[in-house]
């Protein structure tokens, strides 16, 4: 009498196991880094509506800023309620002062004095928000601004 085979053997299945499970690992990758690009995006596209805004701030109000400052001083920055009027406060590391509203979030934008003369001040900006930390890489000089 012939023997029929009616089933897999252990080895195919364990095989197939194997294969589906790399596939299955593999596209949940694929939706990581979807999701990862797609919020690394919203930050960027933030990052690109707070900074001009920030330095046209700092800019505008170049003439009212104390020379006075000392080196590593530092300040915030607040476009009031209705995101049209530009105001320095004091700064505190708790980040106890008023932040910027933009989509529902909260940013602080706050600079320091890094290095002062007596014809230009050199400041660093920085924009903070509790859920990205800072929105600078701290190798990066894109966040200095000279004022002459």
């Amino acid at each position: 009498m012939k023997k029929t085979k009616k089933a897999f053997s252990l080895i195919e299945i364990i095989i197939s196991t194997i294969i589906l499970t790399i596939w299955v690992f593999w596209v949940y990758k694929l939706i990581w880094n979807n999701v990862n690009l797609i919020s690394s995006n919203d930050n960027y596209k933030t990052f690109n509506d707070l900074y001009p805004n920030f330095k046209e701030c700092i800019t505008s109000l170049k003439s009212s800023l104390s020379w006075s400052y000392n080196s590593w001083s530092s300040f915030s920055i607040n476009f009031w309620n209705d995101n049209m009027s530009c105001l320095i406060w004091n700064y505190n590391s708790n980040f106890d002062f008023t932040p910027v509203l933009l989509n529902n979030n909260e940013y602080y934008l706050f600079w320091e004095v890094t290095k002062k003369e007596s014809d230009e001040m050199e400041l660093k900006l920085n924009i903070y928000n509790s859920l990205n930390w800072y929105m600078f890489n701290s190798w990066s000089l894109d966040n200095y601004m000279i004022l002459k």
